[in-house]
């Protein structure tokens, strides 16, 4: 049974002395996820079914305000794990819990491009919060950062336009931000902490963005990853823009690549569907959007060679509005083991990158000297422009 701890304010002057005694061999190290506001869908768990740990408002288990998703396979229950001291690289992150899928071995923050490395958070409350609480132990020696391998779904039925990170103590209610100095703070990836506001762009990609899926938008030329460009832009990035520092990482707009075409962070319930391809006849990859579909009728916006170098007939179009003519899309419905519609459900997903540093643990309320255990609560909020007057 996990303890359950709430949290006081902290005066100015209490928390002065702790910072002024505060000792560098103190620092802390993520042991787990604590699960006090979390149930897990119970096992046995059926391979390629979905399942939900659902995270709620407080420890009483009040109000649902998402989820971490998984979907059984080498991914598994909870659905977000640990690693400390990675084995090949000796790095930390907080990733999904499960095999990696080559070897079978724990997942690590070093295994392969594809392997399932980011848990997926789901949001299904715009204007809420989801509070994920980790434990933590005193490991002695420098600070730690931490990457967060995550996936951010909007699952609210309602479009997001802003994101809010930030790192405290307390749950629901009891939620209070950390304050700067108390070794819990936004850093790059070698721990470097942001003392002061750095913003999208300013850092490597890795250390600070908030990505919309590959498939979609990016230039396959400036990614080892990938070799294909992205559908609706196939020469850049579409994101979040992010500006972030010790205590906060908040979304400063949603670039012009995808808010001029679909305005705000679609929900899934919002995606547009579209025509893929299953360009390998394997079902363990994504298959290919070569169309979209409007209120107007289907579209194609992969050029000319494109269909050319992969030996595909160019989809006919009507000379008026462009769009894809009936002939095409009979073709394509008459071969539905190469062809098929589905949602675009990427519009509706998110990566997320960024690091927090776990510093000296003694100083943090809640901090237990005789166990030397500690409790920190990472915060995630969303907010919808419609509903800038409160109501959700």
């Amino acid at each position: 049974m996990k303890q359950t701890i709430r949290y006081c304010y902290i005066t100015t002057i209490s928390l002065m002395t702790l910072l002024m005694t505060s000792l560098p061999n103190q620092a802390g190290e993520i042991t787990e996820w604590n699960m006090l506001n979390v149930i897990t869908d119970p096992g046995p768990y059926i391979p390629e079914f979905t399942y939900q740990s659902h995270i709620y408002d407080d420890e009483f288990l009040s109000h649902e305000l998402g989820s971490v998703i998984w979907v059984e396979s080498d991914v598994m229950s909870p659905g977000l794990g640990i690693v400390n001291n990675d084995d090949v690289n000796g790095s930390n992150c907080v990733m999904t819990a499960g095999v990696n899928p080559n070897d079978l071995t724990v997942k690590q923050c070093s295994d392969p491009f594809q392997s399932s490395k980011r848990f997926k958070l789901s949001t299904t409350s715009t204007g809420g919060v989801l509070d994920l609480v980790f434990d933590v132990d005193l490991a002695g020696g420098v600070s730690k950062p931490y990457r967060f391998l995550a996936k951010y779904l909007n699952s609210t039925n309602r479009t997001i336009s802003d994101i809010r990170i930030e790192p405290g103590f307390g749950l629901g209610g009891d939620f209070v931000p950390a304050p700067g100095g108390m070794g819990l703070d936004f850093s790059d990836r070698d721990g470097v902490i942001w003392m002061a506001d750095v913003n999208t762009g300013e850092t490597d990609s890795i250390n600070l963005d908030a990505l919309f899926p590959f498939g979609l938008f990016g230039d396959a030329a400036t990614d080892p990853n990938h070799d294909l460009d992205g559908y609706f832009d196939a020469t850049d990035r579409a994101r979040f823009n992010l500006r972030a520092n010790r205590g906060q990482i908040i979304s400063t707009g949603i670039s012009a690549n995808y808010h001029n075409v679909f305005g705000d962070f679609l929900a899934k319930s919002q995606a547009i569907s579209g025509y893929f391809w299953d360009h390998d006849d394997d079902d363990e990859t994504d298959p290919y959007l070569i169309a979209h579909q409007t209120e107007a009728g289907w579209y194609t916006l992969r050029p000319d060679q494109w269909w050319l170098d992969f030996m595909l007939p160019i989809p006919d179009t009507n000379l008026l509005d462009g769009s894809i003519a009936e002939s095409t899309l009979n073709d394509w419905a008459a071969n539905p083991d190469d062809f098929g519609i589905d949602l675009i459900e990427d519009l509706a997903n998110l990566n997320l990158n960024f690091h927090l540093t776990i510093g000296d643990i003694s100083t943090w309320p809640g901090y237990d000297s005789i166990s030397e255990t500690a409790q920190f609560t990472l915060r995630v909020s969303s907010f919808s422009v419609i509903f800038a007057n409160g109501f959700d």
